[in-house]
Order: structure tokens, then C-alpha cells, then sequence
């Protein structure tokens, strides 16, 4: 319906798709801009959570909240000439800063109020766009029959938390030393991952689940209103067979499963911007999203001793090993992924393809044969393990030995021959009527 140009200087400007038509220009040549418009200049990026203006020489000015992000890494809350300034750890996590002016920030993130006081994050939290602080509280995974005590055992290496039974299908997850944190997501990533989501909830291609009583019409009808926001969860709970897929692809890569090996499941949710509430999971997001992982201390004296760091993933039965990259102090992994489901961390002493499993590492059940055929005995072949020896096993006294199939054949042969009697006859009757 027109073009508006923001003047020299301004920076790069990304606008949320769903308030293109709020960006206004007024005969004085400032440019409203709506809320969520993210700016970005060679000093940091700022996003606008109320919006704001540019006026003609590049200044941007906002009756609300500015939340900068610095290239240092810190960010900077600015409400009513109040700053809050939220500084990251020297290593492990970075902050996230969404549209809507709620700021992530990982463990062991300091904030600095305006008064001149300052809160130390120890487990992580959010701040918002009010300088409001909240700290992520440390619970223990529930199981079905509700929390249980873990009681280390003594051993050679120290002691140790001891897994938990499986409770629904699902082991809980446990490392040697603390659980990792959770992870930190690169925000311009998921915004193009988020982007994509919403433009396949349009064209009824996401793949999806409803939860907390929600449908998959009312989550459309959400994205329609433009009441979706999206983020990542890490659980502790995953799949026990997903489990049993990806150790055996460590194994057959030549790796060992160990205590040490990481376990988790990744989860994409969408929330109600209005509540909070979690709408919806999402398993595909097309578009890659860029993760990074605390690593636990046996894989980080891993990566320190020189071993080759792999997140491996099971989605849908199919088992992948994904590039990462360690951080600058070999305590975090960063690798991108746009299926969610159970995945892996694990120290391998050799490099390994980044390919999938073959197609029969993948479990997939028989389908049922119907009540009213036999079933048929095919005879089974077992394809040797690479790298291990086939062993021929004895068979047994009642075994039917390999020549057991000769009825079958002589039954074929009996077939082939009267084909030919048949041609032949067949012949000698054209031969005799020409």
C-alpha cells in the first residue's frame, strides 16, 4: 500500500510480520514503528517491546521500554530514564531477548538494578521488560508415582546418582555430576524457525500436538490473532526406546556408552502471549534452530583431552549424529537442529560421518496377518554385525536340515515341465494344420 524510508544511519530494521501496516511516516518525516521492531547497528541490537519512532536524523526514541543488547554480550533495560543491566557468565549460556520484552537470561547471570543493588541468578531466570527479576527454581523430575529420593552409592570414582526406575516408558535423566542447565537458544534463529511454523500453521502442513485441552483449530485461530509466541523446553524425562537407538548407534560408531554420555529430550512449544499457557508442542520446525548445551564434566575433561563431541539425535525411529561446536572454554556445545525429540551428548575417539543410521538400525513392528491365511515359514537371515565375527550356530536335532525346501522345488519342476509339454503341443498343432 506504499513504501516508507527510514533515513541513512538507522540500521538494519526487522519488523513482526503481523504489524507491518502499525509502521506510519508523518509529514515531520519520523516513522512510527510498532511493538516488537527490532534495530540493529554496529553498536548492538535494541528492540522497541512498546514501540517507538525514528525521527529523520536516525534517532530512536520510544515513550516505553528499549532493551540493547551490547557486542559485549550484556543487555541493558532502559525504562524512564532507569537502566537495568543484565552481564552473562564468562562462559556457558548467552541471553535471549524476545519481541515482547521478556529477557532469558542462563545460570550464574548478574543483574544490576537502577538503586545500584544486584541479584546473582545462580539456576538462571527471566527478566522483563519492567526490570522485574525471576529466578528459575531448581524442582526434581516427577515421576508417576511422584518425586524419589536418590541415594548416591559408594564407589571407586565417588559417588554417583543412581537412575531412576522407568516410570510410563520413560527414564529420567542423570549424568555422574549436576544436571546441565538448560539450553540457550540463538534468537534470530528461532525467529526464522518461528516463522516458518507460523506459515505452516496457515497452510495446515505443521506438524503439531494440541495439549492442556487446546485444538488444532483453536491454535490456528491463535496464530491468526497473532497470539503464538514460541520457545524451547529441555527435559529431563525421554524415551526409553529412542534410548536404546541412539546407544546402539554409539556403539556401531565405534563409541562407548557410558556414565558420562548425556541424555535429554529438546521440545518445541508454543505458548498463548496472553497467558502463558503451553498451546501446543511441535516436532518439525523446518528451519534449523541454533542450540547450545552445557556440557557436564565428564565430557568437558573430554573435550579438554581432545575427544570428538557429538549431539546425536533419535527422531521418528532414525538415529542422526550432528556437527557441534565447543565454546572458546570447552564447557558448551552449540549444533543446529530443526526435528525435536530425544537426543545425546557423547565424547567419540574418532571423527564420525554426520549421517544417519542405516534403515535397519530402525525398529519398526510387523503388521498383524490376517487370522485366515497359514502363515508362510520364510527362512531368516541374520546380517553379521560389522567388525564381529559371524558365529554358526549347531542346529538342532530337530531342525530341518538345509535341504528342506526340496519338495518345494521338485513342485516347481513338475510346474516348468508341463509349461513346456503345453508349448510343445501347442506348436505341433499349428505345424499340422499349415
Amino acid at each position: 500500500e506504499g513504501t516508507t524510508t527510514l533515513p541513512a544511519g538507522t540500521g538494519t530494521v526487522t519488523l513482526p510480520t503481523d504489524k507491518l501496516d502499525e509502521v506510519t511516516s508523518g509529514d515531520d518525516g519520523v516513522v512510527q514503528l510498532p511493538a516488537g521492531t527490532v534495530i540493529e547497528t554496529a553498536e548492538g541490537k535494541t528492540t522497541l517491546p512498546d514501540g517507538g519512532s525514528v525521527n529523520t536524523e536516525g534517532a530512536v526514541a520510544t515513550d516505553g521500554t528499549t532493551i540493547t543488547e551490547k557486542v559485549n554480550g550484556t543487555v541493558e533495560i532502559t525504562k524512564g530514564g532507569e537502566t537495568t543491566t543484565i552481564t552473562p557468565p564468562a562462559e556457558g549460556g548467552s541471553i535471549t531477548v524476545k519481541p515482547d520484552g521478556t529477557v532469558e537470561v542462563p545460570a550464574g547471570s548478574t543483574v544490576e538494578k537502577p538503586d545500584g543493588s544486584s541479584d546473582t541468578l545462580t539456576n538462571g531466570g527471566t527478566v522483563d521488560k519492567d526490570g522485574a527479576v525471576t529466578e528459575t527454581p531448581v524442582t526434581p523430575p516427577a515421576g508417576d508415582e511422584g518425586d524419589k529420593p536418590v541415594t548416591p552409592p559408594a564407589g571407586d570414582e565417588g559417588d554417583k546418582p543412581t537412575p531412576q526406575p522407568p516410570y510410563g516408558g520413560y527414564y529420567p535423566s542423570y549424568t555422574p555430576s549436576v544436571t546441565p542447565a538448560a539450553p540457550s537458544v540463538d534468537s534470530s534463529s528461532l525467529n526464522n524457525a518461528a516463522l516458518a511454523v507460523g506459515s505452516a500453521i496457515k497452510d495446515g502442513s505443521a506438524e503439531l500436538t494440541p495439549v492442556n485441552g487446546y485444538t488444532k483449530d483453536e491454535v490456528v485461530k491463535l496464530q491468526q490473532e497473532s497470539k503464538l509466541e514460541m520457545s524451547i523446553e529441555k527435559k529431563t524425562e525421554y524415551s526409553a526406546a529412542d534410548k536404546k537407538l541412539i546407544d546402539n548407534a554409539i556403539t556401531k560408531a565405534g563409541g562407548a556408552v557410558s556414565d558420562s554420555v548425556m541424555y535429554f529430550d529438546i521440545t518445541v512449544v508454543l505458548k498463548h502471549t496472553d497467558t502463558g499457557a503451553k498451546v501446543a508442542e511441535v516436532s518439525d520446525t523446518e528451519k534449523a534452530i541454533s542450540i547450545t548445551v552445557d556440557l557436564n564434566d565428564a565430557l568437558q575433561k573430554a573435550a579438554k583431552d581432545g575427544k570428538f563431541l557429538y549431539a546425536v539425535r533419535c527422531h521418528e525411529g532414525v538415529t542422526t549424529f550432528l556437527e557441534t561446536k565447543l565454546n572458546a572454554a570447552k564447557t558448551a556445545i552449540t549444533f543446529e537442529s530443526s526435528d525435536f525429540s530425544t537426543y545425546a551428548v557423547v565424547a567419540m575417539d574418532k571423527a564420525v560421518a554426520l549421517s544417519t543410521t542405516p534403515a535397519d538400525d530402525v525398529v519398526t513392528p510387523e503388521p498383524e496377518k490376517p487370522a485366515d491365511k497359514p502363515a508362510v515359514d520364510e527362512p531368516i537371515v541374520d546380517e553379521p554385525v560389522v567388525d564381529e565375527p559371524v558365529v554358526d550356530e549347531a542346529p538342532a536335532d530337530d531342525a530341518e536340515p538345509s535341504g528342506g525346501n526340496v519338495g518345494l522345488w521338485i513342485g516347481i519342476g513338475i510346474v516348468a515341465l508341463a509349461a513346456i509339454v503345453v508349448v510343445l503341443a501347442v506348436m505341433a498343432a499349428r505345424k499340422k494344420r499349415k
